[in-house]
């Protein structure tokens, strides 16, 4: 547990420097965009390449767990803002 709270303190700060670093609140969505863009394209290509196992999911569960997934995008956008 304190390694998850020392990694998130040192990703926060990583963070906040890379968005100083592109242009400060005026592209901070923008950059969380393209976080979760490539954080899920390399998720994807480790699910084709067979690197890691694809979750068994039915368009169902996929649909009850899409409000929860919308919540997650804006809570990371609003962190990238702060």
């Amino acid at each position: 547990l304190l390694l998850w709270y020392v990694g998130n303190y040192y990703f926060n700060i990583f963070n906040k420097a890379a968005g100083i670093a592109s242009g400060g609140a005026a592209f901070a969505f923008t950059l969380a965009s393209l976080q979760l863009v490539i954080g899920s394209g390399w998720v994807v290509s480790l699910w084709v390449l067979g690197l890691r196992q694809r979750p068994a999911l039915s368009a169902s569960q996929a649909l009850r767990l899409l409000p929860l997934g919308l919540v997650t995008a804006v809570a990371h956008g609003s962190a990238i803002y702060a």
